[in-house]
């Protein structure tokens, strides 16, 4: 008979002192410890019977009231039931229950059923993950692979939010590193149809959004405006940026965006309408290669009062975010670090160089964008991505599912809105 490490990991658990009592003589298997309901009951009739004692007697009893034998059942039981108790505990004033009821949270703590719930939802969550898996190697369509990674990826990342599980992280850093992989060979071989079609497949959701009446109309229009440029762009995979095609064959812009983002579908899509941003501002502006955010010709204290401005935005988007309540601290993350981008500063003197170097602008074009950089300083980045980020906030926001009613989606949208405006002006 084989011996497995399994059975040996089993019996020291089993093994361990606050274990040993619960197996009696001869039991094979732990049992259940938890005072039942008459017996909770009798404890608390030596004291005076609030009002805030009865959620806990419902918890229990509900409890009880499931099969031994619904080891997931119980444990969602379970959890409730200990959720309760510490509100019990923080609300009573007299504390009369006390003694009873912190012994009955020791007793929900150490419920066989909790842990084994526990497991079973772990074993559902990774059976869900692992098929979506494998039905990625069934499919020999490349595109097709990095959809289903996509939204195997976006399945993880919702259920590791939802509860810690370590593991299943693990499994969502490698499904992202396979996203790579195969959007990596694309760009490798040079396979231009793939590329593109991959990059279509999310501007197709981004129209969705844009028919979606729970998405708000400032939302919608300034989406309609990115996708009205749909056809006059090349998608390709990579790091985002977009570019006017140096392919006099080709379409008019190249945009690039990558496959796979650590937050997975929100981050990407908002990643995508942050470059198709830039070509709506190369269709509304026509201000050099670089794809200025503002009208052309401007005098200085022109440009100044739009930095001013513009930087003022970012302030304030930046307090919003601090005080915005329950915020995941790695969306917080994500957007301070967005907002510091489109304010940076020597953002246009670097792009102008860049540009210089590759022979895609002149000496005079970079001598006229250095006239902005020294005008914009210290956050020439607000004159190049002020519009986009606030669009790709847009989307996050959306998707992250942020209340519209709060201050900073409302802030947000506005400060969008106007700046949809001044494009189509």
């Amino acid at each position: 008979m084989q011996r497995l490490v399994g059975n040996d990991a089993v019996a020291r658990i089993f093994d361990r002192p606050e274990h040993r009592a619960e197996r009696g003589s001869g039991a094979g298997i732990a049992v259940a410890r938890m005072m039942s309901v008459a017996a909770f009951n009798d404890q608390i009739q030596q004291h005076r019977r609030g009002k805030k004692i009865l959620p806990v007697q419902q918890a229990l009893a509900e409890y009880h009231a499931l099969s031994v034998e619904d080891y997931e059942g119980r444990s969602a039981k379970l959890e409730l039931l200990q959720r309760t108790i510490t509100t019990y505990l923080e609300r009573s004033k007299t504390k009369e229950h006390r003694e009873a009821v912190e012994q009955l949270s020791s007793e929900a703590g150490r419920e066989p059923a909790l842990k084994l719930g526990k497991l079973l939802r772990m074993a559902r969550r990774h059976e869900a993950v692992y098929r979506r898996l494998l039905e990625v190697k069934a499919r020999p369509d490349a595109v097709e692979q990095v959809r289903l990674l996509q939204r195997a990826h976006d399945e993880v990342l919702a259920l590791t939010s939802a509860e810690q599980d370590d593991d299943l992280g693990l499994i969502g850093v490698g499904v992202l590193d396979w996203i790579t992989q195969i959007a990596g060979k694309m760009i490798t071989t040079g396979n231009a149809a793939q590329q593109h079609r991959l990059g279509e497949g999310d501007v197709d959701k981004l129209a969705e959004m844009a028919a979606d009446d729970a998405v708000p109309d400032v939302t919608r229009n300034i989406l309609r405006e990115l996708l009205a440029n749909r056809g006059i762009i090349d998608y390709r995979s990579g790091t985002p940026g977009t570019t006017l095609s140096s392919d006099p064959e080709g379409r008019k812009y190249t945009l690039k965006n990558l496959a796979g983002q650590p937050l997975g579908t929100p981050e990407r899509l908002g990643s995508l309408a942050h470059e198709l941003t830039h070509v709506s501002a190369g269709e509304a502006y026509e201000n050099t290669p670089v794809l200025l955010l503002l009208r052309r010709n401007l005098g200085d204290d022109e440009i100044r009062d739009v930095v001013r401005q513009r930087s003022e935005v970012l302030d304030r988007l930046n307090a919003l975010v601090d005080a915005h309540p329950g915020l995941d601290p790695q969306r917080v993350e994500t957007i301070k670090w967005k907002l510091s981008y489109g304010g940076s500063g020597g953002k246009v003197e670097t792009y102008a160089q860049n540009y210089l170097r590759a022979g895609k602008i002149d000496q005079p074009t970079y001598d006229a964008l250095l006239r902005y950089e020294n005008l914009a300083a210290p956050r020439s980045g607000v004159l190049v991505e002020f519009d986009t980020v606030l669009n790709q906030l847009l989307v996050w926001f959306h998707l992250w599912g942020i209340d519209q009613r709060s201050e900073l989606y409302g802030f947000t949208l506005r400060a969008a809105e106007r700046q949809r405006r001044e494009r189509r002006g």
